[in-house]
């Protein structure tokens, strides 16, 4: 488990607010937008438009989602401890 939290990728995830929009992004939104699309598929309501809609509003939501995260608890505890 240490050795992949000491990988550069989640190194710069955990350091950056682009890294934590990314990092939620893969987390976040791909797994929701997943779910809703098949879900609207299973439904027979999906068409491309929605699609389209529900993938954007996924990364939206998951990217306000990732900055609120960096600004209210990443950003102060990386400034306490010092690092960088």
């Amino acid at each position: 488990m240490t050795g992949v939290m000491r990988n550069r990728f989640f190194r710069w995830c955990s350091s950056s607010l682009k890294g934590h929009l990314t990092l939620f992004q893969v987390l976040c939104a791909t797994p929701l937008s997943l779910w809703a699309i098949l879900t609207m598929r299973s439904e027979g309501t999906l068409t491309v438009a929605w699609g389209l809609r529900i993938v954007l509003l996924c990364s939206v939501l998951c990217a306000i989602g990732a900055a609120l995260f960096w600004y209210s608890f990443s950003k102060p505890l990386i400034k306490s401890r010092g690092i960088k």
